[in-house]
């Protein structure tokens, strides 16, 4: 009867932990998953950023370029 208790209390402390682990991996994995989303929103917004940066620089040197063709 002592070994079936012990076996009992065993298995209750093996599934506290459990719980314990899964609790922490969920605390865990709940800021790194908001991380991820705002890495990949940045991502994308730096994408666009690029582009209108380079739309900018087009119109720049097509500026440039009438310019001088002004002058000739």
């Amino acid at each position: 009867m002592k070994e079936l208790e012990r076996q009992h209390a065993h298995s209750s402390r093996l599934e506290s932990i459990g719980q314990l682990a899964a609790g922490i991996a969920h605390e865990i994995n709940t800021p790194m998953q908001c991380v991820a989303n705002e890495v990949e929103f940045l991502e994308e917004q730096f994408v666009y950023l690029v582009d209108v940066v380079n739309q900018c620089q087009q119109i720049i040197e097509e500026d440039k370029s009438l310019s001088e063709a002004d002058h000739l």
